[in-house]
């Protein structure tokens, strides 16, 4: 009985230091969902929560996140990333409910970026680095389609929201 109480005691004590030492959360999902119509709904969710990502920190969690996106993320000040690829609209009647929420027809990008004095630049940066690694027309977005919200509710700290939806013309060039 002793060595239990012990083993069990190590064991919490374990589970504590690693909690306490990594206080990193880490979430994928990919959700496949045929569509009557013979469309596919295709949904790519990657989170990740960490104490340690600081403004000018290196990133280094590519052992789970991809390392491509990450590496832009990182080299643009990114602080939160959604991109959203959808054609045509959302058919009620036949799909029911979205899985997740709509997004307007075309690509849309939302973006939190720190506040470093290179925003804009760090904003088309990353509108075209986006462009090359998903072989899409986010080159495109420039200052005509883009807005800056005032009031945000999230993140919240030292950043900038961005946000632009491309709907015009040819969304993949590959």
């Amino acid at each position: 009985m002793w060595q239990l109480g012990r083993f069990l005691f190590f064991i919490l004590l374990f589970t504590f230091v690693e909690n306490y030492q990594h206080n990193d959360i880490f979430k994928e999902s990919l959700t496949i969902k045929p569509l009557s119509d013979g469309k596919l709904l295709t949904h790519f969710q990657f989170n990740v929560r960490t104490s340690e990502i600081k403004e000018g920190k290196a990133f280094s969690h590519y052992k789970f996140f991809p390392r491509a996106i990450g590496q832009i993320i990182q080299s643009y000040n990114a602080r939160e990333l959604h991109l959203t690829f959808t054609q045509g609209r959302w058919n009620y009647e036949d799909w029911g409910y979205p899985i997740v929420p709509s997004a307007g027809t075309g690509v849309e990008l939302w973006a939190w970026l720190w506040k470093d004095g290179k925003l804009d630049k760090n904003w088309k940066s990353l509108t075209n680095a986006l462009a090359g690694l998903f072989c899409a027309s986010l080159n495109f977005i420039d200052d005509t389609i883009t807005v800056q919200p005032k009031l945000s509710f999230r993140p919240e700290g030292l950043y900038n929201d961005f946000y632009s939806l491309y709907s015009y013309g040819i969304i993949c060039a590959c």
